[in-house]
C-alpha cells in the first residue's frame, strides 16, 4: 500500500511461491495485477487505520520526549550528555564536521590514467 510502503513489500518478499510465479511468462503479468489488486484493497482498507495508529504513536512518542526533556530531574543527565557531546565534537579534526565543498570533492575525486597522464 502506498500509505505503508514497509508492510507492502513484506508481503511481496514474504511469498516465495508468488516470487516464483511472477518468473513464468504467462502467470507471471496475471500474478501482477492480482498483486496490484489486492494491494489496493489493503490501502482501502487499512490505510486510514495505518495512519492513524502512525500519527497517534508519533504524537505520544514526541509527548513522551518532551516530558523526558523538560523533567527536572532528568538535569543532570541531559547536562553530561551535552557535554559529552562537546566533547566528541572538539576532538575531531574541523574537515570531518564540514561538508566539503564541490571544489574539494572535484580535486580529490581520482582521475583516470587518460587524464592525469596528458594533465598532470
Amino acid at each position: 500500500c502506498h500509505r505503508c510502503p514497509g508492510i507492502g513489500q513484506f508481503l511481496i518478499q514474504s511469498d516465495p511461491i508468488g516470487m516464483a510465479l511472477s518468473k513464468l511468462p504467462i502467470l507471471g503479468p496475471i500474478r501482477a495485477q492480482l498483486v496490484d489488486a489486492a494491494r489496493r484493497e489493503v490501502d482501502a482498507l487499512v490505510g486510514p487505520q495505518v495512519e492513524g495508529f502512525l500519527g497517534s504513536y508519533s504524537a505520544a512518542a514526541a509527548e513522551s520526549a518532551v516530558s523526558y526533556l523538560l523533567a527536572e530531574d532528568n538535569s543532570p543527565k541531559l547536562r553530561a550528555a551535552r557535554r559529552q557531546l562537546a566533547s566528541k565534537l572538539l576532538n575531531r579534526p574541523l574537515c570531518k564536521l564540514v561538508a566539503p565543498t564541490a571544489r574539494e570533492i572535484t580535486r580529490d575525486r581520482p582521475r583516470s590514467p587518460e587524464i592525469t597522464r596528458d594533465h598532470p
